[in-house]
C-alpha cells in the first residue's frame, strides 16, 4: 500500500500547485508538469489492464482468469503449491531460506503446482496466447507466494497428507468442469440446480485447505474431524468423492465427439 500512495505523491503536489494557478491552457504549464500528467494520463489509460503496475501479482492473475473466463484464482496456486512444496520434505529441509532461495527447489514445485492449476485446460475455448498469458502471470504469483510461506505450515505429517488427498479430488473436479463447461448451458434447471449445489460442496476443499495452511490449525468441527482418525478422514473424503461421482453423473465428461460437436454449433 505505501508503494501505491508513492506513486501519487506527484500527482497530488501538481495539482496542489495548479489549484493555486489553474490555466486551461497546456504550454503555461512547465516543462515538468507536462510529464507528471502525460504519466498519470498513462497510468488512467492501463487502470483495467493487467499491463497496470499498480495491480499486485495476484490481482493480474485474477483479472486474466475472469478475461478468459477461468474459475482459478491466486487461493489455487498457493494451495497447490503447499502441496508440491510438502512432498519434497524428504529430500529437501523446508527452511525460509530455501524456499526463497533454493532454486531447484522453486522451479520444480512451482512448475508442478501450475501444472495441477491449469489441469484440464486444453479442453477449454482459451487460446494457446492466452494460455501462455496465464501461465506466466500464475508463474509471478507463484514466486511471490514462495516467499511468504512459513515452513511450519509443512511441520505435520497429518496435514501435508490431508491437504494432498483433498487437493487431489480438487484437481479431477478443475478437469471435470473445464471439460464440460459449455454443457453447463444446456443442462435443464433443476440439472442446473443441483450442479450448482454440488458445485459449492466441491469448492469447500478450498476452505479446509485453506484452514490446514494457519498455525495453530482452528478449531473447525470439519477440519477436527478430518483429522480426527483415519476411519474419519476416510468418510469425509468419501464425501467429496461422491460429489465428483454425482457430477459425473449429472453432465459427463467424457461427451461423443460428435455431441461435442454439435454443442459447438449450438453454442456459435
Amino acid at each position: 500500500m505505501q508503494t501505491k500512495n508513492k506513486r501519487y505523491e506527484a500527482f497530488e503536489n501538481l495539482a496542489k500547485e495548479m489549484g493555486a494557478s489553474f490555466s486551461t491552457n497546456p504550454d503555461d504549464l512547465t516543462e515538468g508538469q507536462r510529464a507528471t500528467l502525460d504519466a498519470f494520463r498513462q497510468e488512467l489509460r492501463s487502470l483495467g489492464s493487467t499491463d497496470s503496475p499498480l495491480f499486485t501479482p495476484g490481482e493480474k492473475f485474477h483479472m486474466l482468469a475472469e478475461q478468459n473466463d477461468l474459475s482459478v484464482d491466486e487461493g489455487d496456486i498457493e494451495l497447490f503449491l503447499a502441496v508440491e512444496i510438502s512432498q519434497r520434505i524428504d529430500t529437501k529441509k523446508i527452511t525460509k531460506k530455501t524456499l526463497s532461495n533454493d532454486t531447484s527447489l522453486r522451479k520444480q514445485a512451482i512448475e508442478s503446482a501450475l501444472e495441477r492449476v491449469f489441469a484440464g485446460i486444453e479442453h477449454t475455448r482459451i487460446s494457446q496466447a492466452n494460455r501462455n498469458a496465464l501461465w506466466m502471470s500464475a508463474a509471478e504469483v507463484a514466486s511471490e507466494t514462495m516467499d511468504t510461506f512459513w515452513p511450519g505450515v509443512f511441520r505435520n505429517p497429518s496435514v501435508n497428507t490431508l491437504r494432498k488427498e483433498l487437493m487431489d479430488i480438487y484437481e479431477r473436479f478443475l478437469i471435470w468442469m473445464r471439460k464440460v463447461r459449455d454443457g453447463l448451458l444446456a443442462l435443464s434447471t433443476k440439472d442446473r440446480d443441483r450442479v450448482e449445489a454440488l458445485m459449492k460442496k466441491a469448492i469447500e476443499i478450498l476452505n479446509i485447505c485453506y484452514m490446514l495452511g494457519l498455525v495453530p490449525i482452528p478449531s473447525d468441527p470439519l477440519v477436527q474431524k478430518l483429522l480426527a482418525s483415519d476411519k474419519a478422514k476416510t468418510e469425509g473424503l468419501g464425501e467429496y468423492e461422491k460429489v465428483l461421482a454425482e457430477l459425473e453423473d449429472i453432465l459427463p465428461s467424457r461427451l461423443e465427439e460428435k455431441s461435442l460437436r454439435n454443442l459447438d454449433r449450438w453454442l456459435d
